[in-house]
């Protein structure tokens, strides 16, 4: 008689649950394990944010371009930033009452051409109308003196040449001996000892917090800021801001600090998006080091708007073309911006459709504007 197969009580078909366990904890990717372990976790949005960047760039906020389109209403749990830059003395055309928000920022160019009774009258402006919780500017290549006094007698060389010409028109004498006197100079040019130099950003003492290459912490410390000058702009120096964003990071020991905001009145280049965005490689460089998920700059009025570098960085455009602000919700604990309000003439709306560096599953009412990839992500 043939006997049937011995069993051991299931020790075979254990034996074989057991090989297949370790074949899959050898061969599956270690994410998939790690979001195994973790199905019975409650849906928490911020966790959700944080494995999201990860693997894949973070959610992008809401962007609204077109004029008509209303401010929304303020996002809960975020500081609501309002923008101005390049407003040129044309402060009193500002739409009042200003949007509410927690901070209000001024990216320089307050005044029109270097004229300090200009930059009263916005300090004055800004004091009286302004109810935001703190204030923050820069300074633009406006905001300084361009020339000092009446030209007629203040270092003027039409002047000097006419005199020449009158002196030998109507002087018969043998010899003509002269000197120079303090107004005999270029008042204007560096170095010259005449040369009255004004801080047109004391001004705004007790109204406003200037940044000069230096970090700030605002909102009770949930949001930290880098403001530049002119000046590092101009010369493409960023040594000073560099060197205080490190002493301003080191400072928190192991705890870990992320800057949320770079301000500069100059743009930075962007390649491939014209000329409105070609301004310093030196400063692109020096805010992808920093890697803010913001960075805001006005200078360029033609190029108000909204671009990305990779899908790290959101860059605004803040110049105040026809005075009107730009408002961002942010969300300090997230690290980034849910929502930009940012209206842009019609042609920039169009440029902003054409452009690789503007994240196009952002742009509110895509349909409308003429979307048809909604999916399409930020190009890198």
């Amino acid at each position: 008689m043939t006997l049937p197969p011995r069993r051991e009580d299931g020790k075979a078909e254990s034996r074989t649950l057991a090989s297949l366990i370790i074949f899959l904890l050898a061969f599956l990717p270690q994410q998939s394990i790690m979001r195994m372990q973790r199905t019975d976790l409650p849906a928490d949005p911020i966790l959700k944010t944080k494995r999201e960047t990860k693997s894949s760039p973070a959610p992008c906020p809401r962007i609204f371009l077109r004029q008509s389109d209303p401010l929304p209403p303020h996002i809960d749990d975020t500081l609501r930033l309002v923008f101005l830059s390049d407003t040129h003395g044309r402060h009193d055309e500002i739409p009042l009452p200003l949007p509410d928000g927690d901070i209000l920022f001024h990216l320089g160019d307050a005044s029109d051409r270097g004229n300090i009774s200009e930059m009263r009258s916005f300090v004055r402006w800004m004091k009286t109308n302004s109810f935001h919780k703190e204030r923050v500017v820069i300074d633009g290549n406006h905001d300084r003196v361009f020339h000092l006094g009446d030209a007629s007698d203040r270092g003027n060389i039409s002047e000097m040449r006419s005199f020449v010409r009158w002196m030998k028109t109507n002087s018969f004498h043998k010899e003509r001996v002269v000197i120079d006197g303090n107004h005999d100079r270029d008042l204007t040019l560096p170095g010259v000892g005449m040369r009255r130099k004004r801080d047109f950003m004391a001004e705004y003492e007790g109204v406003a917090t200037v940044l000069r290459n230096e970090v700030v912490e605002v909102a009770e410390g949930k949001m930290a800021i880098v403001g530049v000058t002119w000046d590092a702009c101009q010369s493409e120096n960023f040594t000073e801001a560099k060197d205080n964003v490190r002493i301003w990071s080191e400072s928190a020991g192991e705890e870990e600090k992320k800057v949320d905001l770079v301000l500069s009145h100059l743009p930075p280049y962007v390649k491939g998006e014209g000329r409105g965005w070609r301004g310093s490689g030196v400063l692109s460089h020096f805010v992808k080091n920093i890697n803010p998920p913001l960075h805001c700059f006005g200078h360029i009025h033609c190029a108000r708007g909204v671009r990305a570098f990779d899908s790290d960085i959101m860059m605004l455009n803040c110049a105040s073309t026809w005075n009107i602000p730009v408002v961002v919700d942010y969300c300090p604990i997230r690290k980034r911006a849910l929502m930009i309000h940012c209206p842009v003439p019609d042609d920039s709306v169009d440029d902003h459709l054409r452009s690789r560096k503007v994240p196009k599953e952002c742009l509110v009412a895509g349909d409308e504007l003429g979307i048809e990839n909604r999916k399409s992500r930020i190009v890198r």
